[in-house]
């Protein structure tokens, strides 16, 4: 049988098993049919950049600002933490620490929240961070090139009521 042909009639017996029946009769009959739609949470996390530290500067500003938008539940929030690594030497002889911090409180940055309104808001909420080096710390150090990382982890929790 030509191809066409069965797909045309394969395609009425699949419409018509999805279709209600709605009986008719002398008096009016009328049914419903609910419609479901889900949007699940999502969000987008924004880090700073790679960011050069020239010596001897104390307070070195991250190149952009950690940043979450996103579209979440009005009973869910999300959170970002930062883990710092030590400065190390490459070639693994020296090392020195540094503090990250929050630059609008001028603490020490661990975590952010965000919340629904603060994800959704037209001008999201942006933290700028910047790491503190002490001068006692840079007139420590070796001579060397160093390299760290800053890690962020971002989670969607449950906000308890």
């Amino acid at each position: 049988m030509n191809r066409k042909i069965m797909a045309g009639i394969l395609s009425v017996i699949i419409t018509g098993s999805f279709a209600l029946p709605v009986y008719g009769s002398s008096s009016s009959r009328q049914d419903t049919t609910t419609l479901t739609a889900t949007i699940d949470s999502s969000y987008v996390l924004t880090i700073p950049m790679d960011t050069p530290v020239s010596y001897g500067t104390v307070d070195t500003d991250l190149s952009g600002a950690l940043k979450v938008t996103g579209n979440v539940r009005s009973s869910q929030q999300v959170t970002v933490s930062a883990t710092t690594e030590q400065f190390k030497n490459d070639d693994g002889q020296a090392e020195f620490t540094y503090m990250l911090l929050d630059k609008s409180t001028s603490k020490p940055f661990s975590k952010g929240v965000w919340n629904e309104a603060e994800l959704r808001n037209s001008q999201p909420k942006e933290i700028p961070l910047a790491i503190h080096i002490p001068q006692d710390t840079w007139n420590k150090a070796k001579a060397g090139t160093y390299k760290s990382t800053v890690t962020f982890t971002a989670e969607l929790e449950n906000v308890q009521p």
